[in-house]
């Protein structure tokens, strides 16, 4: 009996991690990009989305058009395999480009994400509070594939004692609470969704958002769409410490 073949992701979404303090990729967001590479060449992609701003480095490229640079480079690929998303500074930010994407352009597609084992919990419940769950690609697992020097590289770079694996980890666990227990933190951000109906699942969705919302004199069900976001319009952004 013949073996299945795999049936190549419509797209992946591949999520940036910043850049270091001189302006170029931090090694996780390099690590990201060479697993979307892999997947790529390998026929498991047909399109790469990569999302990441600049996160606060005013004389650097985004991070999304250097994950790009380093791919062409490495990989030789084409521009036209990559869709980019250079203006996100964060995982809300990226979830609301790819629902506005996937809004304009609607269609069934396999869709995957790449992110690291210790950001895939968050993106989880991103997916899912924007409607957007599809399947995960831990970024470890893949890169783990492609040879032994790739696998010592892993161990290296996520140890219990890396520094910077652990700040990653408290980074990402400390953003998944704030999603979970902060409207005040995310619901700002909404009035960025093209689609009324992607925005209106999204207020159903969200933890503590029926409290939240009747505490700004917000009521879904008796406004229209362009009196919410004018409403939402006037929020203020809390980013807790």
């Amino acid at each position: 009996m013949a073996k299945n073949k795999f049936k190549p992701y419509d797209a992946v979404f591949v999520f940036g991690y910043g850049l270091k303090d001189d302006g170029t990729l931090s090694d996780y967001s390099k690590l990201n990009a060479l697993a979307a590479g892999h997947s790529f060449a390998i026929g498991r992609a047909h399109t790469l989305i990569l999302s990441g701003g600049t996160h606060g480095h005013s004389n650097a490229k985004a991070t999304a058009l250097q994950m790009k640079a380093y791919l062409k480079r490495r990989f030789g690929f084409r521009d036209d395999i990559f869709l980019i998303d250079s203006t996100a500074d964060s995982t809300l930010d990226s979830f609301i480009y790819l629902a506005n994407l996937l809004d304009r352009h609607p269609a069934q597609l396999r869709l995957a994400y790449i992110a690291l084992t210790a950001h895939m919990a968050y993106v989880r419940e991103m997916a899912l509070l924007f409607d957007l769950a599809h399947e995960e690609n831990p970024t470890e697992d893949l890169i783990a594939g492609r040879s032994l020097r790739h696998r010592v590289l892993l161990e290296a770079m996520f140890t219990a004692d890396n520094p910077d694996h652990v700040a990653l980890k408290a980074q990402m666990a400390k953003e998944l609470n704030w999603v979970r227990s902060e409207p005040d933190y995310w619901v700002p951000t909404l009035t960025g969704l093209e689609d009324r109906f992607r925005l209106a699942g999204v207020l159903k969705r969200g933890a503590g958002i029926a409290n939240y919302l009747q505490a700004h004199d917000i009521n879904p069900h008796k406004m229209n769409d362009r009196k919410i976001r004018k409403q939402l319009s006037k929020l203020t952004r809390n980013i807790p410490e």
